[in-house]
């Protein structure tokens, strides 16, 4: 448990790094170079998190373990993280040497960057499979049991959606009154705008029901509203300093994450979704459902919109369709033979 804390600790602060340097690439503060203090709080959270794994591997390795079991069952893929990690900024480091350094949309999809996420996300994984390896009786309930899993899912979830933040509705706004477009941009705006709730939606419904399909009802209440909104936060934080919507309104929406996740608390506990049934499906449903429609509304409420009901409204059903589709694949119908031979 203290193993895992430790972990999920170390790797938020690499993640809350990665959007730091984000907040600074986006409002242009960064020099030019690669030695920028935001660089430096991203690469010194990796750092201690791979000093505090490798530290715990050479000493158990001291002590009799063999090398593949020194560190505790899970972990041994966040320590190669590490290394690829190190390997990888290097190679960001190249990378700017010979291309020069990314601007926009760029910095998301290039090459170096993308093994960067990956080995991260190797990293902060750690309490993830950790904790998928125990039983029941061998996991610690409530809270105090969960929080290394429920922390690392979050971060995870954020991480992906980092690298997707060119399609995001925090950040963009692009629905609200004033930013209408002019000419054949607008078919360009409209896509735009679709994207931006399908794709984050479905990213962190696929994450959610990840979870979901492993731990169910144990997940102590308020674990889908922590996953959710702190990832609105994180939207948020990319949005400081950008010249879109006044600060108080933007604010405002960091509601609409609170009521998409109480929703999926309370659906939670009403049937576990491991079982499958109606419980499953409605909360793959209604999750990104409730989120993108109280978007919507409260954005038009206190700002205005200059997108109609037609799209707005079956934009949010869409997002409630892709994770409904998520959830068979999660856990789909039983086939004839397994229905029969259970009844």
């Amino acid at each position: 448990m203290r193993f895992d804390l430790t972990v999920a600790l170390l790797s938020a602060w690499f993640v809350i790094g990665v959007y730091v340097d984000g907040w600074a690439h986006n409002n242009g503060v960064v020099d030019g170079t690669f030695f920028t203090p935001y660089h430096a709080l991203l690469y010194s959270g990796v750092a201690a998190a791979g000093l505090y794994l490798g530290i715990t591997q050479f000493r158990n390795v001291n002590q009799g373990y063999a090398w593949r079991l020194a560190l505790p069952k899970g972990y041994l893929l966040s320590l190669i993280g590490v290394v690829l990690f190190l390997l990888g900024g290097g190679f960001d480091f190249v990378w700017h040497s010979l291309f020069g350094f990314e601007a926009d949309r760029a910095a998301l999809l290039s090459p170096s960057h993308l093994l960067l996420a990956v080995s991260g996300g190797l990293i902060l994984t750690g309490p993830i499979r950790a904790a998928w390896s125990r039983t029941r009786s061998e996991q610690r309930q409530g809270w105090i049991g969960f929080f290394p899993v429920i922390l690392s899912i979050t971060l995870f979830a954020g991480l992906l959606l980092f690298f997707s933040m060119y399609a995001n509705p925090f950040m963009t706004w692009w629905a609200s009154t004033g930013r209408h477009p002019v000419g054949q941009d607008e078919f360009f705006r409209d896509v735009l705008i679709i994207a931006s709730a399908i794709i984050p939606m479905t990213v962190l419904t696929g994450v959610l029901l990840f979870a979901l399909r492993r731990w169910g009802k144990q997940l102590p209440f308020g674990s889908v509203t922590f996953i959710v909104l702190i990832n609105a936060v994180f939207s948020f934080w990319l949005s400081l300093g950008l010249d879109i919507l006044p600060l108080p309104e933007r604010a405002a929406t960091l509601l609409c994450a609170v009521a998409a996740g109480l929703i999926g608390d309370i659906l939670l506990r009403v049937q576990d979704p491991r079982r499958g049934g109606w419980g499953l499906r409605a909360f793959a449903f209604f999750v990104p459902f409730v989120w993108v429609v109280a978007y919507y509304v409260l954005l038009d409420t206190i700002h205005g919109m200059w997108w109609v009901i037609h799209l707005s409204l079956g934009t949010a059903f869409i997002t409630g369709i892709a994770g409904l589709l998520l959830s068979y694949l999660m856990l789909p119908p039983a086939f004839p033979d397994e229905a029969h031979s259970s009844s």
